[in-house]
């Protein structure tokens, strides 16, 4: 396998400890660690044991692998298995005689041990001969190319825009903190206290003052004012912004070494009124009727395997309700077929919150049930069980071997919600317009509006959804546009104005169920001659 590390990325924001790099790199030597320390990687300063930022991990490894498009320097040897240049430790290089070089120096790869090796010219090979000499100094120089000091550019790490931090040791402390928010929720607070670490000029939290954190806050409303450019903030940003750092320096407060900074420190990050005050609401996201989510569900290409899976995913979203994370992360016990059911398992899948419940089908979407169902059955076909993936990637949709007969692992889920999406873009192009997968909600919640007739069966249908009250869903869910608003001013006293009884009390009428002469009678015939009345005119 590659050592290259092209496919790994560090959070820039975050710290790392020695063995969270070794984890987040797959390496399983801590000498290879010291190794990239001594080749340029700068450990955070004042920090014992070492930590290490995001960022300059990423700057490291991105300029070690642009090494490999360089002309080999004087010490250097191309690792073929790290795909980058490397000089192996003295102790394991050994120099033969070639026909064609002054010598061949073969060496171990001080990274992955691999074996390493090069044709000296003369000139190379002393001063390698030299290097190796335990006696001498550790420089290996070259007259055409230029010095190399006993590893690969070691003042490397200070060519570069990124800056060293001095409070990586407390935003560690932090992180274990953190710990209790999800994963994103935490890199967004570390990147708004980057941001006002930045500010400060990378000063030390310990030397934070009322001033520097009153400025910060004028910055903020500076941005929120403006309305082009790259500084323009939204206020929405802002106040994003503003609370994650005055969270953070709440805590700080109370740690160890900067317990004397003053303790008002936080208010004064407290924004305006009018920065607080909420904006215009933006116009609800558009999503589709069901009727008109049905026909772009059935229009959908369904010609091979990954088409079906595609259909079935949109079919799903608007049978179920269930978020794109929920609907990647589905396994088929999650699914009774039967019963109609679907169940939302947050100790193994994706779920908001991790809430867990049990989602029935809706109501009015048995074309699209029967997608899922005929999907279900297909799987079945291949051998799919319990514990497999209901939407796997489209190199695991083939034929499985029974698991009583082999112990072959079970198919596993998507790892991102990636193929949600593309499925709801083909979607999209059959409706002619864009939807995402979470339009599937709000088109469930406006299929509620219409069908329930009471507050009980408001509830179950918002239960359904996940939501633990109807406020969460009328909230949140199928609001409406200023047009359609306008449309129901304009109808309103246009239409009946009978309440359900007047209704059953014509029913009645008309059924000769109510005897003449009664006021009942009289109410029903009333009522039908006003009707006839506004029907006519």
């Amino acid at each position: 396998m590659s050592r290259s590390y092209r496919g790994i990325t560090a959070k820039k924001s975050r710290v790392y400890c020695v063995d969270e790099v070794l984890k987040l790199y797959k390496v399983s030597s801590r000498n290879t660690l010291s190794n990239w320390v001594k080749q340029g990687l700068c450990p955070s300063p004042e920090a014992s044991p070492q930590l290490f930022r995001g960022a300059e991990l990423n700057r490291f490894h991105l300029q070690r692998r642009a090494q490999s498009k360089r002309e080999l320097r004087c010490g250097e040897f191309k690792c073929l298995h790290c795909k980058t240049a490397v000089i192996p430790e003295p102790a394991s290089m050994s120099f033969d005689p070639a026909k064609k070089a002054a010598s061949l120096c073969c060496a171990l790869c001080p990274d992955c041990g691999a074996s390493v090796m090069k044709l000296l010219g003369e000139t190379e090979c002393n001063a390698l001969k030299k290097y190796c000499d335990p006696n001498t100094s550790q420089d290996i120089s070259d007259e055409r190319i230029g010095a190399v000091l006993g590893g690969i550019d070691t003042n490397a790490g200070s060519e570069s825009d990124f800056q060293v931090s001095l409070n990586d040791g407390v935003l560690f402390d932090w992180q274990f903190f953190a710990g209790q928010y999800a994963a994103a929720t935490i890199d967004a607070h570390l990147a708004a206290i980057r941001e006002f670490e930045e500010f400060t000029g990378g000063a030390g939290f310990r030397t934070l003052t009322i001033k520097s954190v009153d400025a910060y806050r004028q910055h903020l409303s500076e941005r929120a004012n403006l309305h082009h450019g790259e500084d323009a903030l939204s206020r929405s940003s802002v106040r994003h912004k503003a609370s994650h750092v005055k969270a953070f320096l709440a805590w700080l407060l109370n740690q160890s070494g900067y317990r004397r900074l003053p303790r008002d420190l936080a208010d004064y990050l407290t924004l305006s009124r009018a920065l607080n005050a909420q904006t215009l609401a933006p116009q609800p996201k558009g999503h589709p009727t069901m009727e008109a989510a049905i026909e772009m569900a059935l229009g959908m290409p369904a010609s091979s395997l990954q088409e079906r899976r595609d259909q079935a995913i949109v079919a799903m979203a608007f049978v179920t309700g269930l978020r794109a994370g929920a609907l990647s992360t589905l396994r088929l016990e999650h699914i009774d077929c039967t019963e109609r059911t679907a169940t939302q398992d947050g100790t193994l899948m994706r779920a908001k919150n991790g809430k867990s419940y049990v989602a029935d089908w809706f109501a009015t979407t048995d074309p699209l049930q029967g997608i899922v169902v005929a999907w279900i059955e297909e799987l079945t076909q291949l051998g799919f069980e319990a514990k497999d993936a209901v939407f796997p990637a489209v190199r695991e949709l083939t034929a499985q071997e029974p698991s009583l007969t082999s112990s072959r692992r079970a198919v596993p889920t998507l790892k991102s919600e990636g193929a949600i999406t593309k499925a709801f873009a083909v979607a999209s192009q059959v409706a002619g317009t864009s939807y995402t997968p979470h339009c599937a909600r709000h088109t469930l919640t406006a299929l509620g509006n219409r069908l329930c007739t009471n507050r009980v069966e408001e509830k179950a249908w918002s239960k359904n959804l996940g939501h633990a009250n109807v406020q969460t869903t009328e909230s949140n869910y199928a609001k409406l546009t200023d047009d359609e608003k306008q449309s129901v001013l304009r109808t309103i006293g246009q239409g009946s104005s009978m309440t359900s009884d007047d209704k059953d009390l014509c029913l009645d009428y008309h059924e000769h169920r109510l005897s003449p002469g009664t006021p009942e009678f009289l109410r029903a015939k009333d009522l039908i001659a006003e009707r006839a009345r506004k029907r006519e005119g």
